[in-house]
């Protein structure tokens, strides 16, 4: 390899490089041999081509030049949106009653979903909790929900005049009406085909009121996506379906039917 003696010219190298990237490019220029160096940066979102020749000679002195060009540009344009979320969406668990099937143990008595298999009941009895409260074979899909449909409504008592005080209850229950028009046992709220009131409703429930020819009460658990809230932006259209739904109150909904 032949190197520059004193009196000839100094080695000079010329490097020119180009990157381009997909928003902005990097110019970089090095001389070598006491030479200065630059360097220049941008970022204008355009692309780049290159075109560059090289040229070497056997004397000693080795030249490397390139030019560098670039035309073009990128016009982008973006979308962005807002979207409100409270979790999630509720679903319906039922259309009719042949999805759903009976919970019949010493833990429950209650409606399901036919995909859904009961929790463990660790209790053992001699008689399960459907014959204890009086069920009458009354399962139902009542506003997208499985429910064994006890029947738990004031206004169909039809012993008394006045009617008897109705026995009380733990939280989350109600009581019942039995088949001859009287109070029956205590059972869940969210089993019941209807209610008397909201009041007859648990803290964790919803009430909904569906208008309409029905006008009736229903207590309904509220769903685990909707954070502890019910409304109708989480809840509405698995309840009501195609009925708009208004929000009446801490989690209180209202299916408008016609």
């Amino acid at each position: 390899m032949y190197f520059a003696s004193l009196g000839e010219r100094p080695l000079v190298v010329t490097v020119a490089l180009c990157l381009s990237a997909c928003n902005g490019g990097v110019s970089t220029t090095t001389t070598g041999s006491g030479g200065a160096a630059q360097t220049t940066a941008s970022s204008t979102g355009s692309q780049s081509t290159s075109t560059g020749t090289t040229s070497a000679t056997t004397s000693g002195t080795a030249t490397t030049s390139g030019t560098t060009t670039g035309t073009g540009s990128t016009t982008g344009t973006t979308t962005s949106g807002s979207s409100t979320s409270s979790g999630g969406m509720a679903t319906a668990d039922c259309s009719t009653v042949s999805d759903c099937k009976l919970e019949d143990d010493c833990c429950a008595c209650a409606g399901l979903p036919k995909n859904v298999q009961p929790p463990m009941c660790p209790i053992q009895c001699l008689i399960n909790e459907c014959v204890s409260q009086g069920y009458n074979q009354t399962l139902a899909c009542v506003l997208g929900r499985c429910v064994a449909g006890f029947d738990c409504d004031a206004s169909t008592l039809s012993c008394g005049q006045p009617p008897p005080a109705p026995p009380s209850c733990g939280a989350g229950e109600t009581a019942s009406i039995d088949s001859s028009g009287c109070w029956g046992p205590c059972v869940r709220a969210d089993q019941c085909a209807k209610v008397s009131a909201c009041a007859n409703c648990a803290a964790n429930q919803a009430c909904v009121y569906y208008g309409g020819g029905l006008k009736s009460y229903h207590c309904i658990d509220i769903a685990t996506t909707c954070g502890g809230t019910a409304s109708c932006s989480c809840m509405g259209q698995s309840v009501c379906g195609g009925v708009p739904c208004v929000d009446s109150g801490a989690n209180q909904m209202t299916c408008q039917a016609p």
